[in-house]
């Protein structure tokens, strides 16, 4: 049984983990994280669902 991570911990599982560690995951300062333009988690949550139109757009 896993315990409750706490922020920023994370389980690490694959092929690229010798065996399954637990990770700490570092905070990030603005200018150090991706210059992407993807959209952010609550903010893409928080829209309403597209219409079918739009997505044929």
């Amino acid at each position: 049984m896993l315990p409750s991570p706490t922020r920023r911990e994370a389980i690490f599982v694959g092929e690229a983990a010798a065996l399954p560690s637990r990770i700490r995951i570092n905070k990030l300062l603005p200018e150090q994280l991706p210059d992407s333009n993807d959209i952010g988690f609550v903010r893409g949550w928080d829209n309403e669902t597209p219409k079918i139109i739009g997505l044929k757009k």
